[in-house]
């Protein structure tokens, strides 16, 4: 059987392929040099090209204008959409054919006019386990403020230093622990 037969080739290749691979001629004419560069037909055609010799796409391309026949409204209004990516926007939430009813002043007023300005109280602070023995490692009530926790956290930790102490190691287990409390007080927000 030959390789390449009238019967079976058509069944095997289809008619794009074939065509792909046959060279193509300019569309320029009287040209018949091969064509391997697309240019647009025109905006309303797009991906619709001509297949051009490389100096009759350059001669194309000098002379195409993409926005020739749009008036000077119609060239700012293809402006303002090409922001978007030529894609259709409205607000979030919003119904599409709702969105001319729109007007932010007004969606303010009712809101402002349904709540009333609350003062915000500091919410209770619960005091965990953790919390309440980091306090107690330190002599503080659970009422102490950031800047009391801060100044018992430095007289404790200079009294303690194994260095204050004339090199005497006995109290660094305690010193660890207040260093341990502080750190947790930070983190817990209340230092």
């Amino acid at each position: 059987m030959e390789q390449h037969s009238k019967l079976f080739d058509p069944i095997r290749i289809s008619e794009k392929e074939r065509t792909a691979s046959a060279p193509k001629r300019c569309a320029h004419y009287g040209c018949f040099e091969n064509a391997q560069y697309k240019a647009p037909i025109s905006r309303e055609r797009e991906g619709e090209y001509y297949l051009f010799c490389y100096e009759h796409v350059k001669a194309y391309n000098q002379n195409y204008n993409y926005f020739s026949g749009m008036n000077y409204e119609e060239l700012l209004n293809y402006q303002r959409e090409t922001i978007t990516g030529l894609r259709p926007t409205w607000k979030m939430g919003q119904n599409p054919a709702e969105f001319h009813k729109l007007d932010s002043r007004k969606i303010f007023e009712e809101h402002s006019a349904q709540k009333p300005t609350q003062k915000l109280e500091p919410k209770p602070t619960r005091f965990t386990p953790v919390v309440k023995r980091c306090f107690e490692t330190l002599s503080l009530e659970l009422s102490a403020d950031a800047e009391q926790i801060s100044k018992q956290y430095k007289s404790l930790i200079k009294r303690l230093h194994p260095d204050a102490n004339g090199g005497d190691r006995s109290t660094e287990d305690k010193f660890r622990e207040v260093i341990e409390a502080y750190d947790v007080l930070k983190h817990a927000g209340f230092c």
